[in-house]
């Protein structure tokens, strides 16, 4: 989430977003607590399309910068039938600075289920992540658990508090572009990258 790519090196990387208020769009839960030099991230939304599309979405490396802030860059390095590599950059806000970061991610995907992640390069700090899909009441519940230790103090330095705003950010422009795909988003884009 770099994933998620950012799944997830992105996760915590995001400036702020703006969206227009779209039909079943909601405010994705996120918790964010430091243990030491790591930082745990979890959040968790329910979104009214397919598990299809919202897979669609969080697989799209080719295309994620078009809808993920402050990405600069995502490809898939290789794939190895359900294991693949993929390599992010962009630029993350820490207060009046932004760092740049390079992510280099191995991906284990169990389709339209699971997505296992870990980082193998890259100069953002080690990750571990998991991303989950399932069905709750008609919508497709996204899961996504992860920790991560910086390599960059500044970027670490970041209070719980901006990077909770960050992977909120961060999944509600994957939630926003699961309602465009699904056809229930208004047709506005985000108002900033």
């Amino acid at each position: 989430m770099k994933l998620l790519s950012s799944a997830l090196c992105m996760l915590m990387l995001c400036a702020p977003v703006a969206f227009a208020a779209d039909a079943g769009a909601s405010q994705p839960e996120a918790h964010v607590t430091k243990n030491g030099d790591t930082v745990e991230l979890d959040t968790q939304f329910s979104v009214p399309v397919s598990r299809e599309i919202a897979w669609g979405v969080l697989t799209d490396f080719e295309h994620m910068t078009a809808f993920i802030p402050n990405l600069a860059s995502s490809k898939i390095l290789e794939k190895n039938g359900n294991v693949w590599k993929v390599e992010q950059t962009g630029k993350v806000a820490a207060g009046l600075f932004h760092v740049n970061y390079d992510s280099v991610r191995e991906l284990t995907l169990t389709p339209q289920s699971e997505i296992k992640a870990h980082t193998v390069g890259g100069d953002s700090g080690a990750m571990e992540s998991v991303s989950t899909l399932s069905e709750k009441n008609g919508e497709t519940v996204v899961s996504y658990r992860a920790q991560w230790t910086p390599s960059s103090s500044l970027v670490g330095s970041l209070g719980a508090g901006s990077a909770k705003s960050q992977l909120q950010r961060q999944f509600a422009a994957m939630e926003h572009e699961m309602l465009k795909r699904a056809g229930k988003a208004t047709a506005s884009e985000p108002a900033s990258r």
